[in-house]
């Protein structure tokens, strides 16, 4: 396999993306199409939150429908060009919608946040923001591995005694308790080395 390559082609695919996204947000304000889809929902809903997430969820799904086909060319055609995932296209259908749906479950409360403090701080909405940013994030730290990554992995206990004994050693004089050491299986998707440890 040529990494090289590889890599030239999926940091060209995301650089190209990066830069289709900015112009396509800078298109959807100047051509004031954003200001109409708002007036527009502003006449279905009442509630100023319920047009926030209609706006958000309308320009989502454009977009994820725009950049579905650089999705899978990235995330599916190209890893398997390059033999590099287990996955079938169903299967990358599915894993797809997990995390979307996940990500709905989580975002959708984040954003809820952000634009009610939005509104109540003005000019200030950052400072308790970031606050409440750094209160979620030390919650989903204990929260993901327990129920959110067993949706995508299967959860097994550590057989290798050795190596959990230096995990749990390792723990201890960081200062972390842990009840047990646990593996899941990367390989079910992909072939590509990872370091991941949570």
């Amino acid at each position: 396999m040529d990494s090289k390559k590889y890599n030239n082609v999926k940091l060209g695919v995301s650089i190209g993306k990066g830069i289709t996204s900015f112009i396509m947000i800078l298109l959807f304000v100047v051509t004031e199409t954003s200001t109409t889809l708002q007036a527009y929902l502003a006449g279905i809903f009442s509630n100023i939150y319920l047009q926030f997430i209609s706006f958000a969820a309308v320009t989502g799904v454009a977009a994820g429908i725009i950049f579905f086909p650089v999705n899978y060319y990235s995330e599916f055609y190209l890893e398997h060009k390059f033999n590099l995932s287990n996955q079938t296209f169903f299967k990358w259908i599915w894993e797809d919608m997990k995390s979307l749906l996940v990500s709905l479950v989580i975002g959708v409360p984040i954003l809820l946040l952000f634009f009610y403090l939005l509104n109540k701080f003005q000019q200030l909405w950052w400072l308790p923001f970031a606050i409440m940013l750094f209160v979620i994030s030390v919650l989903l730290a204990r929260i993901v591995p327990i129920f959110i990554l067993p949706l995508f992995y299967k959860i097994t206990p550590l057989e290798n005694e050795d190596l959990k004994n230096r995990i749990q050693k390792l723990a201890v004089e960081a200062g972390i308790k842990v009840e047990s050491v646990f593996k899941f299986n990367m390989s079910k998707n992909t072939k590509k080395a990872n370091a991941a440890f949570t």
